[in-house]
């Protein structure tokens, strides 16, 4: 690595094996010239409907699924809370708004 790759590094140090300095192997061990020769050919560049639509389905049923009993309990617990916190600083809003004095 040079420091035009790393400026943030200080002159004469290097990223440890496991980030790609010196030593075989790691995370970003790869440089750009290797990187150049990379193609687009082996990449599907179009989906059809049908395929989008089942990624997106297969995404959905994955998302906000609560199973646990912990789970259910806990949001059980936050939702009351939560609107108890809403109403109260809604009627703090309406109290202040109403009698003036309380403003300063």
């Amino acid at each position: 690595m040079n420091a035009s790759t790393a400026p943030f590094l200080a002159p004469g140090s290097t990223l440890g094996p496991a980030w790609g300095g010196s030593g075989a192997g790691g995370l970003f061990a790869a440089d750009a010239s290797s990187w150049s020769n990379a193609s687009m050919d082996s990449v599907q560049t179009s989906m059809s409907p049908e395929e989008v639509h089942e990624m997106i389905q297969r995404f959905l049923d994955q998302q906000l699924v609560y199973k646990e009993a912990s789970h259910i309990v806990l949001i059980a617990c936050y939702v009351p809370l939560f609107l108890v916190a809403l109403f109260a600083n809604c009627l703090v809003i309406f109290v202040v708004f109403k009698y003036h004095y309380m403003r300063r």
